[in-house]
């Protein structure tokens, strides 16, 4: 089991912090779509999904989870669309100019890509104050004592593009803010579904 502070360690490299609470709350800060795209512009047949992160490990759980989201929605279970982590597609070195390895992508039949990339991350203290109340019981009531409590809060944001190979433009941009990420899995999953709203409120979703 990994500590706190291992796990702050294993997410830096992506810039995803943890903390020991395992609910996710998460919203987008910002949003901004191509004027021009349509859903047929979003609607791609095959995405390489990329996850910026120096620690290999890191990047493979954060593809991996973003594959199975795209995999197991309406599209992906139709067999319209294909996901492929860019760990089984491309090198350390090529992800430092996707552009410079468009050619490469579009031979191997990629029509779009889904990159997450760190943007920040902000911890802070919740402390409960320690002190004397009075407890009401069936014997009379007692004076009780309370050493109080802290618990450490984080807040993770991710800044997520989707791009068009097909068109060679970027379609659809944002960050998000989550609270709370427990698991690398689960803020992607937290995140993926931010933006999916979102492209649903532009009128967007393919």
């Amino acid at each position: 089991m990994r500590t706190r502070s291992q796990w702050l360690l294993v997410c830096a490299a992506l810039g995803l912090a943890a903390c020991l609470s395992a609910c996710v709350t998460t919203s987008l800060e910002q949003s901004s779509a191509e004027p021009t795209a349509t859903p047929e512009s979003l609607a791609f047949s095959k995405v390489l999904v990329i996850a910026m992160a120096r620690d290999d490990s890191v990047r493979r759980s954060a593809e991996r989870a973003l594959d199975r989201v795209l995999s197991d929605g309406p599209r992906g279970r139709a067999g319209k669309l294909v996901a492929i982590p860019s760990y089984e597609a491309l090198t350390a070195s090529d992800l430092g100019d996707i552009r410079a390895t468009k050619p490469k992508l579009e031979a191997a039949g990629f029509d779009g890509v889904v990159m997450l990339a760190y943007s920040s991350t902000e911890h802070w203290v919740n402390a409960q104050p320690a002190g004397f109340y009075y407890d009401y019981g069936y014997s009379g009531g007692s004076m009780m004592y309370d050493p109080g409590a802290a618990s450490i809060q984080s807040i993770v944001r991710v800044h997520v593009r989707i791009y068009s190979l097909r068109e060679d433009r970027l379609l659809w941009s944002g960050t998000s803010r989550s609270e709370a990420p427990s698991r690398i899995e689960d803020l992607v999953f937290d995140v993926a579904a931010a933006v999916a709203k979102d492209l649903e409120r532009r009128g967007l979703r393919p």
